[in-house]
Order: structure tokens, then sequence, then C-alpha cells
């Protein structure tokens, strides 16, 4: 239905080629839904596979994405193969979600970026290479996931001693993250001073080391908002804008560690993906070409879309909470009341996509602007895909826990990506 209302819409006169396009798409429906149909058939063969397999398959994937990126380009084979088991596989807790996890979609972009430029970064070879190495150093550890009863229960890593070890040492690298996000590498003496401060504040925040009272927090709140909105005029323009970037960063960060009661450990994910998805945009600024940045933001934007997913209820409804209301308000007028409340309930889980977005542009800046038309066609398309394998998935087994886990994810995902809108 929404394929022939586009057509409809927009080709009133009935073209050939819009007709051509219309029995594609009505073709691309169907196997839609003849690949959920399979799934559900074929799913106590892929539920668990073993770590080697996934590794293996995961390889393959790499090496896929190095040849495509050799032949075709960069964009070409990231959108292929990241569109091909991003839009065919749906997101999963389990281990047969590792073909489409975020982690190894993610390499393969890297992979495809580092193939195109490496023969014409010249001295900048050496960058090239240290950005790549710090970002699939920031995501390995989140590599694969493990999960019982459609709960996550724990990461596996591509290498273990990449990854920080101990409780301490996590916090150590949580800490040093958020001072990079917050900190400008350039800038006045007393801008970098209040980013060290907002990032140390939220580091003691989200690891509890500090619980401030509900006033407090809205108090920091509406001071950093003053800060963005009256500061800036009276610096220059590149100091005011990278304090209101400091101060926007700080407020989303703020709110999303206030509003969801999520484990300590969950912000600690954020730091990490966050920091991964700036130096995954300040390498694509770096070494494509200009006509290809837009491509490259879109792609991370729905990178964004992910890790808002996994860093506020690990893409399942055991996390779905709101303990924060009952700080304002009364038990009995919440739950008396809960529907007229769901848009603030559902809003809170897309301040993590939102800061990505602000990242996002902070690493693009002066080199492209927000891609919408992209973006729109990525998500439009993984909205449909996964409402397709979910109808395909219930014509087979509408009573099992794989069809629920689907429909709980695609409810999850309609609402982050409202954060892209």
């Amino acid at each position: 239905l929404i394929t022939v209302s586009v057509f409809l819409a927009e080709h009133r006169g009935g073209n050939r080629r819009a007709l051509i396009g219309l029995g594609l798409g009505v073709l691309a429906s169907a196997a839609c839904f003849g690949w959920g149909t399979g799934m559900a058939l074929v799913r106590d063969v892929v539920h668990y596979p073993n770590m080697s397999q996934m590794r293996g398959a995961a390889l393959l994937l790499f090496g896929a994405t190095a040849v495509g990126a050799y032949r075709f380009g960069a964009v070409r084979a990231s959108w292929i193969v990241i569109g091909g088991v991003g839009l065919f596989f749906y997101p999963t807790v389990y281990r047969y979600g590792a073909m489409p996890a975020l982690v190894n979609m993610w390499l393969c972009w890297v992979i495809a970026l580092v193939v195109e430029a490496r023969g014409g970064a010249g001295r900048g070879r050496y960058l090239l290479a240290v950005l790549s190495f710090a970002i699939f150093a920031l995501v390995q550890p989140f590599a694969f996931s493990d999960a019982g009863n459609f709960e996550h229960h724990s990461w596996h890593a591509w290498i273990d001693w990449l990854s920080p070890s101990g409780h301490q040492r996590w916090m150590a690298a949580s800490l040093a993250l958020k001072l990079f996000l917050f900190v400008p590498w350039r800038g006045h003496h007393a801008l970098k001073a209040i980013g060290a401060f907002v990032a140390i504040g939220l580091h003691f925040v989200m690891w509890k080391i500090y619980v401030p009272a509900a006033g407090l927090w809205f108090a920091a709140v509406v001071l950093l908002g003053l800060v963005a909105l009256c500061l800036p005029g009276r610096l220059n323009r590149d100091t005011g804008d990278e304090l209101r970037r400091v101060a926007g960063l700080a407020i989303l960060m703020l709110l999303y560690s206030y509003t969801i009661r999520i484990p300590a450990h969950h912000y600690m994910w954020a730091d990490f993906f966050l920091s991964a998805l700036y130096l995954s945009a300040l390498m694509a600024k770096r070494f494509s070409r200009a006509e290809e940045c837009g491509h490259h933001y879109a792609i991370l934007a729905l990178f964004g879309v992910i890790v808002g997913g996994w860093t506020t209820v690990t893409w399942t409804m055991h996390l779905f909470e709101w303990k924060v209301f009952y700080e304002w308000l009364s038990a009995s007028f919440m739950e008396e009341h809960a529907l007229m409340f769901m848009p603030a309930i559902g809003a809170r889980y897309v301040l993590i996509v939102l800061a990505a977005r602000l990242l996002l542009r902070r690493g693009f800046a002066g080199a492209k602007s927000y891609p919408r038309r992209l973006i729109y066609t990525g998500l439009g398309l993984k909205v449909v895909t996964l409402t397709l394998l979910i109808v395909g998935l219930g014509s087979q087994i509408p009573d099992s826990g794989v069809y629920l886990e689907a429909i709980q994810e695609g409810a999850i995902l309609a609402v982050l990506g409202l954060g892209l809108l």
C-alpha cells in the first residue's frame, strides 16, 4: 500500500519507468516477506552458532568488503555490504545476530574507506592507520553479543587483550573518552577547562560516584542552556561554536543519564561508541572525496541509531522503564495517566541519537551538511524491510519468542529513528 501510494502521488501520468519501479518494489516486498518466512523455518539451525562460526562469517564479510571497495569504491561497497546484512537480517541480542551486528558493519565501513584511501593518502597514510586502529580498538570489545531468555548478557571481543580488564580500567577508559569528547583540541584555555569540568562531572554522575538531587539535575541543565545561548555571542565565532557544541552535548548526556535508569556500565558503552562515531566522521572527512562525504555521513548517522538501541534498552524491552517520572509525580497519577506520558517516555531514548548527530555534525563541519534524503531513505528501507520480515516470521511462528523479539526491535527502531528526523 505504501508503494502504491508513493507511485500514485509522484507519477500520476504513469510513465513506463515508474511502472517498472512499482513492479520491482512489489517484488522486493514479497522477497522480504519470503525471507522472513525462510528465517523462521531455519531458526533452529542458526540460533546458536559457535564463536568460530561467527568469526568466520565476519571475516568473509570483511574480505568481500575489501574486494568490493577495490573494485567499486568505498561508498558502493559500504552500501552493498551494510545494506545487505543490515536490511535482510533483523537486529537481535542473540548470537545469530553476528552478521548484522553493529561492530562488524562498522568495521566493514572502515575497511572500505581504508582500501579506497590507501593509494592517495600520501603523508596522511600514518594518520589513516592511527584513526583506523583507534576506531577498531573502541568498537571491538562489543563485536559479538550473547544473551539468554531474549535479554543481553555479555559481550565477546575480537581481541580480548585489547579490551580493558577489570572495573577500574573500564572506568579510567570511560573518563578518558569523556575528556576526548568534551575538551576541544584547539581553542581557549578557559573552554578546555569548562570541557574538562563537564566531562569529570558527568563521569561521577554516570558511575554513581555522586548522585545529585533532582533539583540539581534541572539546575545543571538550565545553567548549561544559558551558557550555550548567552556566552557564544560575546566570543569569536569559532570559540562560540565550540562552546555551544560542548554545552549542547553536555545537556544531552546529562538528560540521558538522569532520565534513563540503566546499569552504570551501559553509560560507558555510550562513551566508546560516541567516540568511535566522532573519529569515524573525522576520518571520512579527511580521506573521502567531497562528493562522497554525504554517503559516509548517512551511514554513520544510521550507525548512531543502532548505538542508541544498545546504550538504552539493549534492543529488548527488559530495560524499558520510566522510574524518573516517579521523582516528580505520584505513582498513582502516573499509572492512571501512563498513556498521556508515552511521548515523553519514548523521547528519552532519542537523546543518545541526538548526541550522535551533534558529534557527526562537529566531525563533518565545513565538509557536508546533514544528508537528509539519504538518511531518510536508509532508515525508511530498514523500517519497511524489518516490518515485512516480522510479518514473514509471524506467518510461521506467531507464538514464538523470536517473533515477539522481532516486534520489540521493530518498535525500538521506530522510536529511535525519530532522532534522525
